[in-house]
């Protein structure tokens, strides 16, 4: 096994610190980018009252409203992979 260096191990320490402060606004990312996906897709000639995309908008509020109660945020970033057709 590779010993890390001094400067692989602060480059880790910054990633992990970054990491810590920016996976709070992950919920609202989602649900963000499924409001911006939405107004894509009306101006593109897709109907407001299109069920799909409401569907998605619901999904991602489930899932904010759920995160915020256990704060299990693998389980978010999934939804994000799953939502963004990551996975």
């Amino acid at each position: 096994m590779e010993k890390m260096d001094n400067q692989e191990l602060m480059d880790d320490r910054e990633l992990l610190n970054a990491w810590e402060k920016v996976q709070d606004l992950l919920p609202v990312q989602v649900r963000d980018d499924l409001y911006h996906r939405m107004t894509d897709w009306m101006m593109m000639g897709g109907k407001f009252g299109d069920r799909y995309m409401w569907s998605q908008i619901d999904y991602a509020n489930k899932v904010i409203e759920n995160q915020n109660k256990k704060k299990d945020w693998e389980k978010v970033i999934e939804n994000y992979k799953d939502l963004m057709g990551w996975n």
